[in-house]
């Protein structure tokens, strides 16, 4: 019994490798001080840093600062409010690309003792962002376009009835 255990337990952490390493989104466990402890494989694609490289470092050091005060903010509300999952959109540093745009969900674990952490998963949404971005330009040309066609109809009645003034007008004037 104790064997076929010890197999069991072998195959799902090997389960559970598999599925960190090939997942799209990186997983992280941060210690209540907000460096982070554990980081998944994921997180070399996202970032382009090596796992090596991002366990230990804290948030102020991979955040970019016009976005640290809304991850503060979502941080202490983690904290505060542990049965909530809380979600935030910042700027990730990139080993080469500069920032990407992440979005993490996460939830704090920091009295639960297996993990004693708060655990986030975390995304690359930087296409997503440029998308939203695009259509949003998109939909300001066309409304702005929407808006001369307005002015042009409204202008070409104004001069329509003008033109119907004047021949009343010039009518008269033959006359």
């Amino acid at each position: 019994d104790r064997k076929q255990a010890v197999e069991e337990l072998r195959e799902n952490q090997q389960r559970l490798l598999f599925l960190l390493k090939n997942s799209s989104d990186s997983l992280v466990i941060l210690n209540a001080d907000g460096s982070q402890r554990y980081v998944s494989p994921a997180a070399e694609r996202i970032t382009g840093f090596p796992v090596a490289e991002l366990e230990g470092r804290s948030l102020p050091q991979i955040i970019h600062p016009d976005d640290l005060a809304n991850v503060a903010k979502a941080w202490d509300e983690c904290l505060a409010h542990p049965e909530r999952t809380v979600t935030v959109q910042y700027r990730h540093v990139h080993k080469t690309r500069g920032w990407v745009v992440s979005e993490a969900i996460a939830q704090s674990f920091l009295a639960e003792p297996s993990v004693h952490g708060v655990v986030a998963a975390v995304r690359d949404v930087t296409e997503r962002t440029r998308a939203e971005e695009e259509r949003r330009r998109l939909q300001e040309q066309l409304n702005q376009v929407q808006k001369m066609e307005s002015i042009g109809r409204l202008a070409g009645g104004v001069a329509h009835d003008f033109n119907n003034m004047l021949g009343v007008i010039l009518g008269q004037v033959e006359l």
